[in-house]
């Protein structure tokens, strides 16, 4: 009788990962510049119709508009998920939501759609990975891997976007 080799691959979970993005430090003039762009709108309202409290008004709902580009956020990649915490509130995002991903510069681009559209940006997560850039694709290759191979084709279809 021939006995036969069987290899079992075991595919070892990675550790929960967590990123501080703190954008003022990490994306440079950029996040600086946007700062000033509700500060200047502000004070172009209250100039052009002499009224202080609209130029504040404005100013006001321009940085809560732009909070990702000044407001520190932790984020953490786990098991059950993305979970990102911002001024002591939590947002957590299945891994089940993510449809596709893409690969960007500096971080990832987290998407629910399974095409990459005009307007798929505009309702996805970019994860900034600051340092741990291998340490955070690791973690959502392999969970969004697992999550694909487990779910029917119809519900769930993971994809890579690749960008030139």
């Amino acid at each position: 009788m021939r006995e036969h080799s069987i290899s079992l691959h075991i595919r070892v979970a990675p550790e929960e990962v967590t990123v501080w993005h703190l954008p003022l430090r990490d994306r440079g003039l950029g996040a600086w510049v946007a700062m000033l762009i509700p500060l200047l709108a502000g004070l172009a309202v209250a100039w052009r119709f002499d009224q202080w409290w609209a130029g504040v008004i404005v100013g006001l709902i321009g940085y809560a508009a732009i909070w990702r580009n000044w407001l520190p956020v932790q984020i953490s990649l786990g098991a059950t998920g993305i979970k990102e915490r911002c001024l002591g509130f939590e947002r957590r995002i299945g891994w089940t939501a993510i449809r596709s991903y893409e690969v960007r510069r500096h971080g990832l681009l987290l998407l629910p759609d399974d095409r990459l559209t005009r307007v798929a940006p505009l309702r996805g997560l970019y994860l900034h990975w600051g340092t741990q850039k291998d340490e955070v694709l690791a973690v959502v290759e392999y969970y969004l891997q697992a999550w694909a191979g487990s779910a029917p084709p119809s519900t769930h279809v993971m994809k890579r976007l690749v960008t030139k």
